[in-house]
């Protein structure tokens, strides 16, 4: 069986898939032309369902005019990440955007298969740094569907960086500032070898991420464009050609960074032309005033102080290397300039680097990562009665661990207890937002609605309750009595950022589980 490996780097965009070719030890985006434009490997992520139940893919929905459809689906990634309920209608049936992304990476492992030779029964896909087990567990669920023995993933960042290891020598530390359609992330990594073996390998000495991307910039050109005409989102005419004006906006945004003006022209549906100059100088401003180089500033200090308590300060940092679409915007680029120097920077191909860098994973490469969040074990405080927290895993953590990283023991609440668990809480920062940010989102006509997010829902996940369905999992036979220090439970993590626990029943002294793989972590 060939041991060539397939990655998929699913953006909210555009969608890369790369091969690791096991005889050659190197990898190669591939293309796929029926669903792309044909000259490149970049595939828009749509899918457009058809009433026969034919799916058109990619640039197969682009070169129909079908953009707007209330039939296409298009950011299906950013809506699973928001967990947002839109759906469309197909006939008697209701597409969400987990099923979108399903079928759509389905219909691209398929298409590739007919076309490429890689082992089938695995694939790795890439993730942004910031998300949220849900979404991770999500692509996890693929497996049984897609025919896959096992699904890996690894982060955006990380994958981005491995991407680019040809290009860094081994002890060298650079800098990854990856902003592509639905996320903005960077990393500090440096590249090693493994002692004797030759190997490479990536560890991970710092990062940060939020939800800020290119969509978000596509959505302040569009009220900007709207505002500059007189007219407003919410009008009846804007609404009914907002999916085709958004992407007009994203096409002014793509060329604003090779020139310097735009000379736009759309015709709304009551047959009037709006027509106007765009400057990269408007685009800067609208930058400015949505804070956008505050936020990169932000990440990249966050990344840079993870960096320096590991033993590596900026100054160690020898190339920044940006990637995804939204790093050519000009102003982007000299924010990094500013901040690094002309001489780190390494500008090479930057919308491949993830689905390379995957593949790398794939074919062995090891990439020494960390857990970006704290992880943590809910109890009741008995001096007062209030809820309070015991950490089980620090934000930063390294894995896969080597040995149990915390013990707990956990005793019976009441008499007769037969039935014991932990409460299991992700702890995160709050978001990355500005102040009065807004959302875009498309209704069931495939028209463009602006909705504010409010403060409380940014900051949700702040505790989040991972193990909520199944907080109960430790068996005592017989029952415990009030206060009985039953079991005692390690945690350690697996390669697959899962949460392993073995428990010990103390008073039998058997032990009940043994690695047991619990919730994943992020």
């Amino acid at each position: 069986m060939t041991e060539n490996k397939l990655a998929i780097d699913f953006g909210n965009s555009n969608t890369v898939l790369a091969l690791w070719n096991e005889a050659l030890q190197t990898t190669e985006t591939i293309s796929l032309p029926e669903f792309s434009d044909g000259s490149d490997f970049l595939i828009p992520s749509l899918i457009h369902y058809e009433s026969d139940g034919n799916q058109l893919i990619g640039n197969q929905i682009i070169s129909r005019n079908l953009l707007s459809s209330p039939h296409t689906f298009r950011w299906m990634k950013r809506y699973i990440s928001l967990r947002s309920p839109y759906q469309i209608q197909i006939g008697n049936m209701r597409i969400n955007a987990q099923q979108a992304a399903e079928d759509f990476l389905n219909a691209l492992k398929l298409a590739a298969t007919d076309t490429y030779t890689f082992q089938s029964d695995e694939i790795t896909l890439s993730v942004p740094i910031e998300s949220f087990e849900y979404y991770q567990n999500w692509l996890m669920s693929l497996t049984d569907r897609h025919h896959a023995e096992r699904i890996r993933i690894v982060d955006e960042a990380s994958a981005a960086a491995a991407g680019y290891g040809e290009k860094v020598h081994p002890g060298e530390v650079f800098l990854l500032f990856d902003f592509g359609g639905s996320t903005m992330q960077t990393a500090i990594t440096i590249a090693e070898e493994s002692e004797g073996s030759g190997n490479r390998f990536c560890r991970i000495l710092g990062k940060a991420g939020c939800s800020i991307g290119g969509a978000v910039i596509d959505r302040w050109i569009y009220e900007e464009v709207c505002r500059e005409n007189g007219l407003s989102p919410h009008q009846p005419e804007v609404i009914q050609n907002s999916c085709t004006l958004l992407s007009l906006c994203e096409k002014v945004k793509q060329q604003l960074s090779a020139q310097e003006s735009v000379e736009y022209a759309f015709t709304l549906s009551n047959k009037r032309t709006i027509t106007n100059l765009f400057t990269r100088k408007k685009l800067e401003n609208i930058l400015s005033e949505n804070q956008l180089v505050e936020s990169v500033h932000r990440l990249v200090k966050d990344a840079v102080m993870q960096a320096a308590d590991h033993g590596y300060p900026v100054e160690s940092i020898k190339k920044v290397i940006p990637v995804g679409g939204s790093c050519l915007i000009p102003m982007i680029q000299k924010t990094l300039i500013d901040q690094f120097g002309i001489e780190k920077m390494a500008f090479g191909e930057p919308m491949g680097a993830v689905a390379r860098g995957a593949a790398c994973f794939a074919g062995g490469l090891e990439i020494f990562d960390f857990i970006q969040h704290e992880y943590a074990v809910r109890y009741r405080n008995p001096a007062n009665g209030a809820y309070a927290f015991h950490t089980i895993i620090k934000r930063r953590t390294r894995y896969p661990t080597l040995e149990p990283i915390s013990t707990l023991t956990i005793k019976a609440a009441f008499d007769q207890q037969s039935l014991l668990g932990l409460a299991i809480y992700e702890i995160s920062s709050q978001s990355s937002f500005p102040s009065g940010h807004f959302e875009i989102m498309f209704n069931e006509n495939g028209e463009v609605r602006i909705f504010p997010t409010e403060q409380e829902e940014n900051d949700s996940h702040l505790f989040y309750w991972m193990n909520e369905q199944t907080p109960s999992f430790l068996v005592a036979n017989p029952p415990a009595a009030k206060g009985e220090a039953r079991f005692s439970v390690e945690f350690e993590i697996d390669s697959n950022k899962m949460l392993l626990i073995s428990a010990f029943d103390l008073k039998n002294g058997e032990k009940v589980f043994s690695r047991f793989p619990v919730i994943r972590l992020t």
